[in-house]
Formats: structure tokens, C-alpha cells, sequence
């Protein structure tokens, strides 16, 4: 499987945009099962998803688990949770491993335009995700609106309440 994904990677270079929900699974006979399902939740994100959740176990035999009843109650909550996020069309919000992945593919497929990643560079161009952050992650910041009223009713409650307070203090 490792080799698999290893070599899938370079579908990795040329992200889509399309950011759909996905789960994390690793089962493992005692050992190693959680990075493997941070890992697999990364690799998520490579290839254009976010991980709704991740689900591990620790396997016992074939088909039996440690806390089998707690194992399947989690699958049945994240099964449900990706099920909900597929039919809403929901989005998650972007991270720092997003950010990071991001700054990273960038900077490879830049140096590397003129040989090895020409296709990715071009992949990245026709996307527009060398614009910035949010090409990339197909979300924008959105500037809260602003009402200069509701500010200063604020400052004026703050001083009021420094004012109160020093008041306090020189009669106590």
C-alpha cells in the first residue's frame, strides 16, 4: 500500500480543485495505526480532499477488534458525519498543513518549470494557483462588515468600565 501511495504521488503535483470530504482509516495489529491515519489524513489533503475524521483500531484476529462495540460506534459516527458533509457540500476550513503543502508545491513546481514539473507548472497556471493561498484552497477571507456605531459603543462600554473601576479603587 505504502508503495502504492508512494508512487501515486505525483497526482499530488497537480492538486484539484474540488476539495471533497474523506476519511482517514488504519487498523493495525497494535502498533503504528494512528500516524498511519494522520498520514493518510495528510495525504487527503494532497490529493485535493479534507478529512472529515480518522478512524483507527487496534485489529485482534481477522474481523475482531479491542473495543469492538466503541470501533464500530465511531465508524457509525463518521460514516454519518461523511455522509452529511458529501450531501451538504461541505468545506472545511483550511490549515496549516494545507498552508504548508501549499508553500511547498509552489516553491517545487516554480524551480522546477523548465524540466522535471513543466506539465505540473502548467496544471498549476491553468488553475490560477499560483495567484495566491486562496486560488489554491478555493476559499476567500471575508472582511467582516463594519458599523463605526456598534464600535464605539464599545469603547465608550470599555472606558466606562476602566472609568468604574479606578473610581473603586480611590474609595477603597
Amino acid at each position: 500500500m505504502k508503495t502504492f501511495l508512494d508512487r501515486s504521488l505525483a497526482w499530488g503535483h497537480k492538486p484539484r480543485p474540488s476539495w471533497k470530504p474523506g476519511l482517514a482509516v488504519s487498523v493495525s495489529a497494535g502498533k503504528g495505526e494512528t500516524q498511519t491515519a494522520e498520514y493518510l489524513a495528510g495525504l487527503l489533503r494532497v490529493y485535493g480532499a479534507f478529512p472529515v475524521g480518522k478512524l483507527t483500531a487496534i485489529a485482534t484476529s481477522p474481523g475482531e477488534f479491542l473495543g469492538r462495540e466503541a470501533v464500530e460506534y465511531q465508524a457509525q459516527c463518521l460514516a454519518r458525519d461523511l455522509a452529511r458533509a458529501i450531501g451538504e457540500k461541505r468545506r472545511f476550513p483550511a490549515t496549516d498543513v494545507d498552508l504548508e503543502f501549499y508553500l511547498f508545491m509552489e516553491n517545487l513546481v516554480q524551480r522546477h518549470k523548465e524540466s522535471l514539473m513543466a506539465d505540473d507548472h502548467a496544471h498549476w497556471e491553468r488553475l490560477g494557483f499560483f495567484a495566491d493561498f486562496e486560488a489554491y484552497i478555493q476559499q476567500r477571507t471575508e472582511k467582516p462588515a463594519f458599523d463605526p456605531e456598534i464600535r464605539e459603543a464599545w469603547v465608550q462600554a470599555m472606558v466606562n468600565r476602566r472609568n468604574a473601576g479606578r473610581k473603586i479603587q480611590r474609595n477603597g
